[in-house]
């Protein structure tokens, strides 16, 4: 049991560093966007 609870939260926190991550390496025009895009929002929201 905890350790299912365990890896789900290793998955989920990894998933959401890739996410971060491929966001960072983006170039945007606005600061705006580089902000409040769909990916950082999924991963705020989780």
């Amino acid at each position: 049991m905890y350790i299912s609870i365990f890896l789900i939260s290793v998955s989920i926190s990894s998933i959401s560093q890739v996410l971060l991550k491929s966001s960072a390496n983006k170039k945007y025009n606005n600061k705006i966007r580089e902000y409040l895009n769909f990916k950082v929002i999924i991963v705020i929201i989780k």
